[in-house]
């Protein structure tokens, strides 16, 4: 047994549950708090799974900023700021730059924002990722000024990839925007390439004869995103048939004044 002391308190403990280490190992962990101390803890949780081929710019984006990380200046930080809606690509590119980074990831998913969750994350002095996931979300407009001196304040988290993911990134304050000192790196995921379509569809397309109403449909969508064309390709590689018909059945659809324009040009 190990005797472990708490302020003026002391609790015995086996040997078995002592594991004192100097630095935290790679891995994922998120923010918890115990809600009858109030203090701050890392709990393990489950490791980023990447599709066996990444398309686009993913990795070109990722190892330009695990490059700027590695080159930064003693005690600075790296911020990354991806905004775009679900399955847009900002979240895979998240993923890949913890998995990619080979250092711990601290996944904040609550609104903290008190003196000692500052403390606590500036504690962690060796390199690490900080992820804050949809950080609209988690934080108000008026929360979102409190978390600032992360950045650069009182409580700078030094040594750090910070990476916030938003859907709406009008929803984020202003001090977030054009102010590479804070967020170095600022990636709007608005819709896929034409490229990116093109690749995917030579990977996982069975009949070509798709490929133009695809990237057809790619141009005329405001947002045409990965899980959209994903699901599109499934199920036409599921039961073929007219394109036209797969698109009044799936939940892939061009909006308002876009149908028409994508009418005219498969007409075209």
């Amino acid at each position: 047994m190990k005797f472990i002391k708490s302020g003026n308190t002391w609790s015995l403990t086996p040997d078995a549950r002592m594991d004192v280490r100097d630095k935290l190992p790679a891995g994922n962990y998120t923010v918890c708090q115990n809600p009858m101390t109030k203090d701050y803890y890392l709990e393990m949780s489950e490791s980023f799974v990447l599709p066996p081929k990444l398309y686009g710019k993913t990795e070109r984006h990722g190892d330009r900023i695990l490059k700027t990380f590695e080159n930064r200046s003693p005690g600075c930080q790296v911020g990354v700021f991806l905004s775009g809606t679900k399955g847009s690509g900002k979240t895979l590119l998240a993923k890949y730059i913890a998995n990619r980074s080979e250092l711990p990831v601290i996944i904040v998913n609550a609104p903290f924002t008190d003196d000692r969750f500052m403390r606590t994350i500036q504690g962690i002095e060796q390199p690490a990722v900080i992820l804050f996931d949809e950080f609209e979300k988690l934080y108000n407009k008026e929360d979102q000024e409190s978390i600032l001196t992360l950045f650069d304040g009182v409580y700078t988290a030094q040594n750090k990839v910070m990476v916030i993911t938003c859907n709406d990134k009008w929803a984020v304050r202003e001090f977030f925007h054009n102010r590479p000192s804070r967020l170095r790196y600022s990636i709007a995921f608005e819709g896929l390439e034409p490229a990116f379509v093109e690749e995917y569809c030579a990977d996982r397309l069975e009949d070509r004869k798709y490929l133009k109403n695809i990237v057809t449909l790619c141009g005329t969508c405001d947002e045409f995103n990965f899980d959209m064309l994903q699901t599109l390709v499934d199920e036409l590689n599921r039961y073929g048939g007219s394109f036209e018909d797969t698109l009044d059945i799936l939940n892939v659809k061009p909006l308002g004044g876009a149908r028409t324009k994508w009418i005219v040009a498969v007409e075209t």
